[in-house]
């Protein structure tokens, strides 16, 4: 017989002491009550339990999940708890058009901001993931704001960052 932690189908609770338990058990493993329908037999006795008073539910201590150690790159913005982002999802939040150095460090600030806004921060890496997806990639252009993105940000460049295999 199984004990559940909490209500779900298949499950009901013992009327004798509110532990979970599967439908069609006979007897609760918990109080070992003798259950028959929604009623509660003990010693012979018959108890009706049509409406139990409920008792809160205690979930069971479950086992910690194993812990991973990893190791966390050291952010190339010291001091900062902000969420690292390497591989940004959906589009790019502000549109690059041209691919000269100026042009390419206010819209790298304008993504970063962007970022920043939701307490995150976008590294090198994803950067570089942006200017793929803004230009075709392995394109002149893409080469072009890559190469710019590793002069404009040369302290970022690390272990992470793949974007170094591109445009050279």
């Amino acid at each position: 017989m199984a004990i559940f932690d909490g209500p779900g189908r298949g499950r009901r609770q013992c009327p004798s002491c509110s532990i979970y338990i599967g439908v069609q058990s006979k007897t609760c493993d918990g109080c070992g009550a003798v259950l028959k329908g929604g009623q509660v037999q003990e010693k012979g006795v018959e108890k009706t339990t049509s409406s139990p008073t409920p008792k809160p539910f205690l979930p069971t201590k479950s086992p910690s999940p194993p812990k991973i150690q990893h190791q966390e790159p050291k952010p190339a913005f010291s001091g900062s708890t902000l969420r690292q982002i390497y591989t940004p999802a959906g589009e790019c939040p502000v549109p690059l058009r041209v691919t000269d150095v100026e042009s390419v460090s206010r819209w790298a600030e304008q993504v970063r901001e962007h970022f920043a806004q939701k307490d995150s921060f976008l590294t090198l890496n994803g950067l570089t993931y942006f200017a793929r997806i803004v230009f075709e990639f392995d394109s002149l252009e893409c080469k072009t704001v890559i190469k710019h993105l590793h002069e404009l940000y040369p302290e970022e460049k690390g272990e992470r960052d793949d974007s170094s295999r591109v445009g050279e």
